[in-house]
Order: C-alpha cells, then sequence, then structure tokens
C-alpha cells in the first residue's frame, strides 16, 4: 500500500525487506545498517507484528508489552507519558488508500517509545521507513553546515560517525508524521479538484456522496492534529529538547510545521464546505433545467395530439371528402407546433 510520506535518499542506508513485520537498526561507522541483535539497536520499526515478535521485542528491550498490543487498536487515541527512563506515546498518521475503486483518506495510531538510548516504533501498517526519518533527521545538521565548516577538521571526524541520539530520532519521526498530513491534504485537494470538474453536468449524488467522504476524512484529520499538538506541548518540556539548540531548532520545526497542516486542514474544511453546497445546488439546477425542457417538449407535442383527437371523434367532422385532409390537418399541426416551440424558445423556456 502506498504511503504518502515523501521519500528520502539518505545515503548509506540498508535496503530493508519488502513490507517487514520488525527491522532492527544499528548505527555503525556514520551509517544505518540492519541488524538481528536487539542488544546492539538503535532503532526498531515494527509494522503489524505478530505476537512472537511482540513478545520477543518486549523482552529484549524491557519495554511493556501493552505499549505494543495498544497501538494496533486503529481506535487508540493520541497520548504522551513522560518518566524518568521511558518516553512513550501514541500518535496518528495519516495515509490514502484504495476503497471500492476510489481513493479513501485515512489516520492511523502509531506508537514511539525511547527508552535506555533506543527507540521503537510500531504501526499497523507499513507506513514509515527508514528513509523517511533520515531525511529529517539530516536536515538539522545541513542547517549547521557554515558554523561547523569554521571547526578544526580533526574535531569533525568523531561528529560524523556518532550515533543518532533517540530523541533527534522520535522528532524526525513526528517531522515525518506532520509531513504525511501535508501530502494527504493535497492530495484531497487534487481529488475535490476532479469531482468539482465532474459536476458541472452532474445529475446524480455520487459526486456529492465523495465529498461528504473526503469532508469527514478532513475532519477525523484536523482532530488528529489538534490531538498531535497536545503530544508536541508535552514533548516540548522535556529537558533533553528544551536545552540542547539543535534539538530545539528542530522541535520548534515540527510545531511549525504542524500548525501549517492544521491551518491547511481548517482552510479545506471551510472549502469542502461550501462546495458540498454549490454541487448540491448544481445538481439540483441540472435537474431543473432538464424538466424545463421536457415539460416544453410535452406541450409542443401535445397540440398535434389534441387536434388528432378532435378529427378521430365519430361525429360530423369538417372538411368532408377532400383527399388531401390527412395532410392539410398534419401540416396545420406542425405549423401551430412549431408557432409554441418558437414562442418558448424566444422565452428561454425550453
Amino acid at each position: 500500500m502506498p504511503c504518502v510520506l515523501p521519500e528520502g535518499t539518505g545515503s548509506g542506508v540498508t535496503p530493508a525487506r519488502e513490507d517487514p513485520m520488525i527491522s532492527i537498526y544499528a548505527y555503525r561507522s556514520g551509517r544505518f545498517k540492519e541488524t538481528v541483535s536487539l542488544e546492539e539497536s538503535l532503532l526498531v520499526l515494527m509494522s503489524k507484528p505478530r505476537p512472537e515478535e511482540m513478545e520477543r521485542v518486549a523482552e529484549g528491550l524491557g519495554i511493556s508489552l501493552k505499549f505494543l498490543e495498544d497501538v494496533l487498536d486503529e481506535n487508540e487515541v493520541s497520548r504522551m507519558a513522560i518518566k524518568r527512563e521511558i518516553i512513550a506515546g501514541y500518535v496518528d498518521m495519516a495515509y490514502r488508500t484504495r476503497r471500492a475503486g476510489r481513493h479513501s483518506f485515512q489516520t492511523l495510531p502509531m506508537g514511539v517509545l525511547v527508552r535506555g538510548g533506543k527507540l521503537v516504533a510500531v504501526m499497523n501498517r507499513h507506513l514509515l521507513h527508514l528513509e523517511d526519518i533520515q531525511q529529517w533527521l539530516t536536515e538539522p545538521e545541513a542547517s549547521q553546515e557554515p558554523e561547523a565548516s569554521q571547526e578544526p577538521e580533526t574535531s569533525q571526524a568523531p561528529e560524523a560517525s556518532r550515533a543518532p541520539d533517540p530523541l533527534d530520532l522520535m522528532l524526525a519521526i513526528f517531522m515525518a508524521v506532520a509531513a504525511t498530513y501535508i501530502e494527504t491534504l493535497r492530495a484531497v485537494e487534487a481529488e475535490t479538484i476532479q469531482i468539482e470538474e465532474k459536476t458541472q453536468g452532474a445529475m446524480q449524488n455520487r459526486e456529492v456522496m465523495q465529498l461528504m467522504e473526503y469532508k469527514r476524512s478532513i475532519t477525523n484529520m484536523e482532530v488528529s492534529l489538534h490531538a498531535f499538538a497536545k503530544v508536541l506541548e508535552r514533548i516540548g518540556q522535556i529537558s533533553g529538547i528544551r536545552d540542547v539548540p539543535a534539538r530545539k531548532q528542530m522541535f520548534d520545526e515540527v510545531v511549525i510545521e504542524t500548525e501549517q497542516a492544521l491551518e491547511m486542514s481548517a482552510i479545506f474544511s471551510s472549502d469542502l464546505s461550501d462546495l458540498l453546497e454549490a454541487c448540491s445546488s448544481l445538481i439540483s439546477n441540472n435537474l431543473n433545467v432538464v424538466m424545463k425542457i421536457l415539460t416544453a417538449m410535452t406541450v409542443v407535442l401535445a397540440i398535434p395530439t389534441m387536434i388528432a383527437g378532435f378529427f378521430g371523434m365519430n361525429v360530423g367532422l369538417p372538411l368532408p371528402g377532400l383527399t388531401r385532409d390527412f395532410w392539410l390537418i398534419t401540416g396545420l399541426s406542425m405549423i401551430i407546433s412549431a408557432t409554441v416551440a418558437v414562442i418558448l424558445i424566444r422565452r428561454k423556456m425550453m
């Protein structure tokens, strides 16, 4: 299932298996490498893990098995718990899928836990990849290159091989989460533009029902974004983030990205409401136009029917014995019908 996250191009990344249940990454020689050892791991990504895999990770890292199990519930609400050695929480990610032959936009909970210099991310679908985390992880470092160039060359070598802090990984994941909302909202906007073009001559409710579904999706994303913003407020209280300038800068970028997604969702929700009303009015107007044309045609066709009915009565009638009486009556009916049609057209009633 395609994820709406932007694809990263982090160098030196060992490709993960296709749709893995669990991917374990260690950090060696300045790059992430996939491993099977939980002891030397730095990052663990779990996608709809099996019970035995959850038990293995919970036992190997000393974390709660319930934390891993709860995130598999698609109705799990966003929240954050901060203790001495553990930072654990749930946030919702936005993604796009296909259902009943058309695009559908949903949110799905993801659990993030930091403990003992390791980070575990678990989700019910394979939506987050190592490349997505790395591309946001490297951005703060790139912004500080001018300052780093002033340092002696010998001081840069240890820095390049130092493993990222789990808090930096957590912020990179949250940046990727915020990016999923922006990408998904843009996809919703593109879909609504296509539907808007289809409704110009529509006379059925199919397009309106699609817009209503997109409106519900945006409402769900807006609710999830507000909950995500509350989680970020708790994250901002951590001293390890607040007291480190580079980390504080990255945290501020996550907050800005989330606020931008919130503004986009509010604007798109308002636009969709207006579009729903406009589409309903347009469909109703199209039906009225069709009914007006059919009514005018009924009036025009009723005239020759009425004349034919008069001459079909079993009583004495004018024009007896004429050899061309049929064509005379037919011509008279056509002339009267054409006259009525011209009058209706000039008055824009047909």
